[in-house]
């Protein structure tokens, strides 16, 4: 890293269009960042094994965060181990110790309480998970490798049901999300907390860093509110999540990548990068 400046975001409905899963305009920004060396490090809901194709397809080499806060990893070329950190593959994992089985039962004794149905990602198939999202049938086969964050689908939602929900999850000591197509139940961890670690780690390398962080829902929020430039990205119907608005929000003219683009672009005019 060259460039004082590291960037979090979000992938689907940031980075990527919310609905093709394309870069679109972003793509350029991607590599404009790339050639002025500064990290760009997605921060999503997907699983690891989708985001490791993610970052293969779109040429990114920075470290990542999957499954909402759930595992951090780290290229082992560019980074020493963490304190904690494991070696999975070529990357150092600060992940989230516990068994997903042990989630998908909580979420199922919480439906239960709540009086609600639910469908687990282990229980909904590749097929499904691509009619429901517009994904590749490749992409929704990784979607589904779940290691800390359960995604689930609500079969009866009502608001009543799911504020219902919410509270049973919560009083199992889990906590409760919404991304861009699917509710989350998970432990105790959020984007936020890995991103606090990463900003940790860079702020030790140099002192002077700062952090910019995109996004476009709730999950997004926790990341958003510890960075220096926080942008929240427009929706697809011009509209943006109001829930996520905070004093020192920068809130996007564009729409998904058009907003990334949008947001990369002032960064490296204010900070004066390029």
């Amino acid at each position: 890293m060259s460039n004082n400046l590291v960037i979090f975001t979000d992938l689907d409905g940031t980075l990527l269009d919310k609905h093709t899963y394309q870069p679109g305009v972003s793509l350029a920004s991607l590599e404009r960042c790339r050639r002025l060396k500064i990290p760009v490090i997605f921060v999503s809901g997907k699983s690891r094994a989708e985001m490791e194709l993610v970052r293969k397809e779109l040429n990114n080499d920075s470290p990542f965060i999957s499954e909402n806060g759930g595992g951090l990893y780290l290229p082992v070329k560019d980074f020493q181990a963490p304190e904690g950190a494991s070696r999975i593959d070529s990357y150092w994992c600060l992940c989230y110790d516990e068994n997903i089985g042990d989630v998908r039962n909580v979420l199922l004794k919480s439906a239960t309480e709540a009086g609600i149905k639910v469908k687990t990602f282990d229980q909904i198939t590749a097929l499904e998970v691509s009619e429901l999202t517009g994904l590749n049938l490749e992409h929704s086969k990784l979607a589904k490798i779940r290691e800390f964050d359960e995604a689930f689908v609500i079969i009866d939602e009502t608001p009543e049901k799911l504020k219902t929900l919410r509270e049973k999850i919560a009083s199992h000591g889990y906590r409760y999300t919404h991304g861009g197509h699917f509710h989350h139940i998970m432990g105790n961890f959020d984007k936020g907390y890995r991103v606090d670690q990463v900003k940790k780690i860079y702020l030790s390398m140099n002192p002077t860093t700062k952090f910019a962080a995109l996004g476009d829902a709730c999950n997004d929020l926790p990341m958003l509110k510890i960075v220096d430039y926080p942008f929240l990205v427009r929706r697809p119907d011009d509209t943006y999540d109001e829930s996520v608005v905070f004093e020192s929000l920068n809130i996007t003219a564009g729409i998904g990548p058009a907003g990334f683009a949008e947001a990369v672009d002032w960064l490296i005019k204010k900070l004066a990068l390029e």
